[in-house]
């Protein structure tokens, strides 16, 4: 004899069958466990982006379908994308979430992978962090030529400050770390930059 049976729900079941010719019975059990499915109702996010050092990065994978349907027993096993991985994570059945920490050594984007999995089935969900290089030391140096097609000189003066009028002067940034655009400030005047220029040239006219 053979029977089909579809789970409406998760939970363990106990089955019990029967069988008799009429004078005698014989009765056996079985049990069996009816899992939800991994889905895809899930959201993975981090607080992105970070400075490094420290570099530290919090990535969450939340359920976002209705709690009749969240897989408990359900594991995760994370990627942090720079080597480091973590296996077998429990999913709060409470909060219905899992929160992990990571410190990256390094700036650069980095593509943060969780592989949710229970005994039958695995969902891959990905987000990429971006770490930035810590900005420090910044220092200024400045030159200027009389015109466009004249060679750059050094300030002149006891504190190498001082241009002809109508010079054209240069002012180089360096710094270490990501950049992401830079800013002068001149009287009342504001000039910016995105980082792929940071040599800003100014011409004090009388």
């Amino acid at each position: 004899m053979i029977e089909n049976y579809t789970c409406s729900e998760e939970g363990n079941f106990t089955i019990t069958l029967n069988a008799t010719d009429g004078i005698v019975s014989e009765e056996a059990n079985a049990q069996m466990c009816c899992i939800n499915h991994v889905s895809r109702n899930w959201i993975l996010e981090s607080n992105s982006p970070q400075i490094t050092p420290p570099g530290k990065i919090t990535v969450t994978l939340f359920y976002a379908g209705n709690s009749t349907y969240f897989p408990v027993n359900t594991l995760g096993d994370v990627d942090f994308g720079d080597g480091e991985t973590k296996s077998d994570i429990s999913i709060e059945s409470e909060s219905f979430n899992m929160t992990e920490n990571h410190v990256y050594k390094q700036g650069g984007i980095y593509n943060t992978t969780v592989n949710l999995h229970n005994n039958f089935e695995t969902e891959t969900f990905s987000v990429n962090v971006l770490l930035l290089d810590k900005l420090e030391e910044l220092t200024v140096s400045t030159q200027y030529a009389e015109n466009e097609d004249k060679d750059s000189k050094d300030l002149h003066g006891p504190d190498k400050t001082d241009v002809p009028l109508n010079a054209i002067v240069s002012f180089s940034c360096n710094i270490t770390g990501t950049v992401d655009n830079y800013t002068m400030e001149i009287d009342e005047e504001t000039l910016n930059q995105d980082e792929s220029n940071n040599i800003f040239k100014y011409k004090f006219e009388n």
